[in-house]
């Protein structure tokens, strides 16, 4: 096939291709190898590195991000928390990053007015999904509903040939609306409830200092905490032990057991509670001789704790309306906005 160029004079010149959309350079790379027994062409275009190669008569044009080049903002037309106004906008910190985020949306955008086809090449997991649809309805124009999917979990060019001949007629929507969401609940938790962290902590010190609390992170230390707690101030209740040696003879030989008996815990003074000399009575043996009881009571200091950790795990109990009159939050019911595609 000709030579041809793809980008002269800061436009495209070829028409009608078949864009192809990975999440990152090097999947790109292999996908182009793989598909043009290493063909094909590559270009620069808007100091992006894009390949051109035809496969099985159809013209194919490759780009790629660099993982997420959208995020989650909350809206700053609301000063009062909670705030629970949103958009998702392109990648913007830090600076050097979002330089580079600019001019990949930039490639894809300028990319996609030519083309007649949209193939979503990207991870074949929910972060995958959520990044090509991103890309395909902002940078793309709404594509997401027409847009193709190739599905490999390894970049060996028999898995990614089988993928293109394999291509499915849509991308997975409600996988990507799922992985949308998460995004949006881990923004509006974060966000939300760091703020009114880091307001109580000044409150009850009269310092300001930035908190952090997420929606994994908070309910995990709040595990972690209270398991420790329960670690620390443990008392445990005084039980019975007896160990004995018993002598049997089996087949005309005598040997020596060693048994333990382990009575129940019991509590002193609580309704039922025997004496030794009853539970020894009580065990299913003729004979028994105790020579030595040991009786060791146990001593265990309860510690006041009062940290960072303990202030997180005292705000994740804190019902949300008492929490809300202390910091002066305004809480009312709302209706989060249902995604759409």
């Amino acid at each position: 096939m000709k030579n041809t160029y793809l980008y002269e004079n800061n436009k495209i010149i070829k028409k009608d291709y078949s864009l192809v959309i990975c999440e990152k350079p090097e999947a790109a790379r292999k996908i182009a190898e793989a598909l043009s027994n290493n063909t094909y062409r590559t270009q620069k275009v808007t100091d992006s590195i894009v390949f051109n190669l035809n496969y099985k008569g159809k013209e194919l044009v490759i780009c790629s991000a660099l993982g997420h080049l959208y995020k989650i903002n909350l809206a700053k037309t609301q000063s009062k928390l909670p705030r629970f106004d949103y958009s998702w906008t392109p990648i913007n910190k830090p600076k050097n990053k979002a330089v580079i985020i600019n001019s990949k949306i930039n490639l894809i955008k300028l990319l996609s007015k030519d083309a007649k086809e949209f193939i979503l090449a990207c991870d074949l997991d929910q972060e995958g999904e959520t990044i090509g649809y991103n890309i395909l309805k902002y940078a793309c124009n709404e594509k997401q509903k027409i847009a193709k999917r190739v599905k490999f979990s390894t970049l060996t060019e028999k898995d990614i040939k089988n993928a293109f001949s394999n291509m499915e007629k849509h991308i997975d929507i409600d996988l990507a609306i799922a992985g949308r969401t998460r995004h949006v609940i881990d923004c509006m938790y974060g966000i939300n409830i760091s703020k009114a962290l880091s307001l109580a902590f000044m409150s009850y010190s009269n310092k300001y200092r930035t908190l952090s609390i997420g929606r994994v992170q908070g309910p995990t230390i709040a595990y972690v905490v209270e398991n420790d707690l329960q670690i620390e101030t443990h008392v445990p209740l005084p039980f019975w032990s007896i160990n004995a040696y018993i002598e049997t003879t089996e087949n005309g030989k005598t040997t020596w057991l060693k048994i333990k008996y382990k009575k129940a815990s019991v509590e002193y003074g609580s309704p039922g509670t025997k004496s030794l000399s009853d539970i020894i009575d009580a065990l299913p043996i003729s004979t028994a001789l105790y020579t030595d009881i040991k009786v060791s009571p146990i001593l265990l200091p309860i510690e006041t704790i009062a940290s960072y950790t303990d202030i997180k795990v005292n705000a994740i109990s804190l019902p949300i309306d008492t929490a809300a009159s202390y910091l002066d939050i305004k809480v009312s019911p709302i209706s989060l906005p249902i995604e759409t595609i």
